[in-house]
């Protein structure tokens, strides 16, 4: 639903609501033909007020993103992102001032595009741009770009003939670290970006064979790290799924997909 349609759920519903966040992330897609430095990559990410965005725009229906893989995931981990996912506008100039000094022509303005048809997605779109904006004083604009349908979008971005960024997002189809990050690696359907980085796929194959748990999440984050550190992609938000409950019932869980979970069902 709308944003909007959920403010007065909890008023409306008495209490009975349950707000978890679940496996979906929305990010930025940077072909990086458009954004070949990486701190110029890590510079607009810094410049996007992600708490104001998901107060305002999303009204909690949100929670900022600081990391590239969804909480409900087994092994997320908080924060992986550090500094790069945090909005702050000095720090955000610094590295844009550190990809002029190794050569990088700072383009008149950045596409951002969108699909006309998406609900919601002008608005924040728009907040992106503005809070950008505002960050570089010009310097650095992002411009919102349509696309007529989510088909056409969708087309577009496998194909890899969109002009600039582009939103994008991953819904998890098992609640695990490989799951996101899979996405990246070279070769992947959803690797809308055109992501290439040989160690990232050694690692992710690695932890794909490992038989211990807790070695393969290791490397799965040593993975992450490295996305961090070549921001092939811009983390935003994480979803987060608005449920209301029957007065006969206790507070229910939800599971991490966002959908009922029976075992947790109890008589008030």
């Amino acid at each position: 639903m709308p944003a909007v349609a959920a403010l007065h759920v909890a008023e409306d519903l008495d209490g009975r609501v349950i707000k978890p966040v679940v496996g979906t992330v929305q990010e930025i897609g940077i072909p990086l033909r458009l954004g070949t430095n990486a701190d110029l990559r890590k510079a607009v990410s810094m410049a996007i007020d992600r708490k104001t965005i998901t107060r305002e725009v999303f009204r909690g229906s949100r929670v900022p993103a600081d990391s590239f893989v969804p909480p409900t995931a087994e092994g997320a981990k908080s924060g992986a992102c550090g500094a790069f996912c945090r909005y702050d506008p000095a720090l955000a100039r610094k590295y844009l001032a550190r990809a002029k000094a190794k050569g990088l022509r700072t383009p008149a303005s950045i596409p951002l595009y969108y699909n006309a048809d998406g609900v919601g997605y002008e608005e924040w779109v728009k907040a992106i741009a503005a809070s950008v904006g505002t960050v570089f004083k010009g310097e650095v604009t992002v411009v919102p770009k349509t696309v007529k349908t989510f088909d056409e979008f969708q087309r577009a971005t496998y194909r890899g003939t969109l002009k600039g960024m582009f939103r994008m997002g991953w819904q998890l189809d098992f609640p695990h670290i490989q799951n996101a990050l899979g996405t990246f690696a070279s070769g992947d359907g959803f690797n809308f970006g055109l992501y290439r980085n040989p160690r990232f796929d050694a690692l992710l194959r690695a932890a794909d064979r490992e038989v211990s748990r807790a070695k393969a999440i290791g490397l799965y984050r040593g993975a992450e790290a490295m996305l961090v550190r070549d921001m092939p992609a811009i983390p935003l938000w994480f979803y987060r799924d608005t449920s209301g409950y029957s007065r006969r019932i206790a507070a229910p869980r939800l599971t991490p997909f966002g959908w009922l979970d029976p075992v947790s069902l109890r008589p008030a």
